[in-house]
């Protein structure tokens, strides 16, 4: 998928993904390599030659029971459901051994005292809850039930994360009671949005994941409480945040599938369509991208007609859609009326001058504002707000003929909170924003003038790379430079 040059080839690819003959074969050399990988105890170390890793053994005990929950050990070969339940039965005796060593840790140092449960252990037991217990050892029962009284006590000093797997781990060993009260707590925490959903803010300076956070509280819900109504505006939020930015990492996207597959109302066979309309011209969409239903129509401008102007979209689903209406036309640079969509942005020009108290920027538009003139340094400082995270954001600023660059260097760079790559052009400076935060931000970057004259000095553009529907730019503008 990474080499694909094109849509076309990456869709290719995906289909080659789901080829039957190949998946089977895929199966097989993945169980085959855990199989190999795993030590003689159970677990699996991070690299060859290590020894073994809780965390890594987890995960993967993790993944092996979520995909029993979802049946799909039911389309293995009875060789390969063998070999995925030795697997897992050496894994499950593995970390219940850890658990009860943990425990017997705890008791030996903690003077009398009782510990809260950590986060490994938490781990633990959640993946341990998928399956059936294997290891009869009376100290793992024991230890097992001092942290399921833990749980009842400490949960309301946990992340939303650990607490999903509480609730879950809770509710899996018959506490439903204290399970349900977590979700109770997630609804009075959550936030709603019509356009994005039910979600939970991130907590700043956790390095828990947002998307395996989300997951986890939505299958926490699906188990305790299958509101099917909340649990399809959490997978609005999710697939919201697949529109505009990349799910963090690989485990990340297989947590977030897995919630979107297991949870919610079955949106593929609702036996409804969303029906389009430009003017009074009906846009089909028959023929869309199997799976996405993606659909894309261009018009000439031969064929734009004034009743155009207006699209109507009915949507007699229940789950909602997403599109992008562009409109290509050539104006001159100077007469380009700002534009919104998903973003606003705006740009201001400030000469700096040296006063008795030093170095001042001085507006130069609108009141008490400075002529530019040869020879002035002018500062650029554009302003732009966008309503929710968004990934591969690019800015860029168009400049006169007459300004000049105070840096000619590309580089990267940390200001005002965030990080970004800035280069420069002939007639622009431009600026590659990976990871752009909701809220407001500002860019600047200083010109000298070197030409006199009426010029213009073209717009500011911001857009979302990952998703280009969200975009906006500046009102172009022309300013006058005099002599020196």
């Amino acid at each position: 998928m990474l080499e694909a040059k094109s849509e076309s080839e990456q869709r290719s690819r995906i289909a080659a993904l789901f080829d039957l003959n190949a998946m089977h074969e895929r199966q097989c050399s993945a169980l085959g390599l855990i199989s190999d990988k795993q030590k003689y105890s159970g677990g699996w170390s991070w690299m060859d030659g290590m020894p073994e890793s809780e965390y890594i053994t987890t995960y993967i005990l993790t993944g092996f029971g979520k995909l029993q929950k979802m049946g799909a050990w039911e389309s293995l070969n009875k060789e390969d459901k063998d070999k995925a339940e030795r697997i897992c039965k050496k894994t499950v005796s593995f970390l219940e051994g850890k658990v009860a060593e943990n425990y017997r840790y705890m008791k030996k140092h903690s003077n009398g005292k009782d510990w809260a449960v950590g986060s490994t252990t938490l781990a633990e037991l959640y993946a341990l809850s998928f399956f059936d217990s294997q290891n009869k050892d009376t100290a793992f029962a024991t230890a097992k039930k001092y942290y399921l009284d833990r749980l009842v006590k400490d949960w309301t000093t946990f992340s939303f994360n650990s607490c999903a797997k509480a609730a879950m781990v809770l509710s899996r060993n018959g506490n439903e009671k204290t399970a349900k009260l977590l979700v109770k707590s997630f609804l009075e925490c959550a936030q709603k949005n019509e356009q994005t959903g039910m979600y939970w803010p991130k907590k700043y300076f956790s390095f828990e994941s947002h998307i395996a956070t989300h997951a986890n509280i939505m299958s926490a819900f699906a188990e305790i409480d299958d509101n099917q109504e909340l649990i399809d505006n959490m997978r609005v939020w999710l697939l919201t945040q697949k529109q505009t930015n990349r799910w963090e990492n690989c485990a990340s996207t297989a947590d977030a599938i897995y919630a979107l597959l297991m949870r919610g109302s079955d949106w593929y066979n609702e036996g409804k369509e969303v029906s389009l309309r430009l003017g009074k011209t009906p846009v089909g969409t028959d023929g869309g991208v199997a799976g996405t239903g993606f659909v894309q129509r261009r018009w000439n401008a031969d064929e734009i007609t004034p009743d155009m102007r207006q699209l109507t979209v009915n949507n007699p689903t229940k789950h909602l859609v997403w599109g992008g209406l562009f409109r290509q036309y050539f104006v001159p640079v100077d007469e380009v009326k700002s534009d919104e969509s998903g973003f606003t942005i705006r740009r201001e020009l400030f000469v700096e001058k040296v006063t008795e108290k030093g170095k001042v920027l001085v507006p130069s538009t609108g009141s008490g504002t400075a002529p530019i003139k040869v020879g002035d340094k002018v500062t650029v400082k554009i302003t732009f707000t966008n309503e929710q995270d968004m990934s591969y954001v690019f800015v860029k600023d168009l400049r006169a003929a007459g300004f000049e660059p105070t840096e000619q260097v590309s580089y990267y760079r940390y200001n005002n909170g965030i990080s970004y790559y800035q280069t420069y052009s002939d007639s622009d400076m431009r600026f590659f924003i990976e990871f752009l935060p909701k809220g407001t931000h500002q860019l600047e970057y200083s010109m000298f003038v070197t030409k006199e004259g009426l010029l213009n000095n073209g717009y500011a553009l911001i857009q979302c790379q990952y998703a280009p529907e969200f975009s906006a730019y500046s009102n172009g503008m022309k300013v006058k430079v005099g002599k020196k």
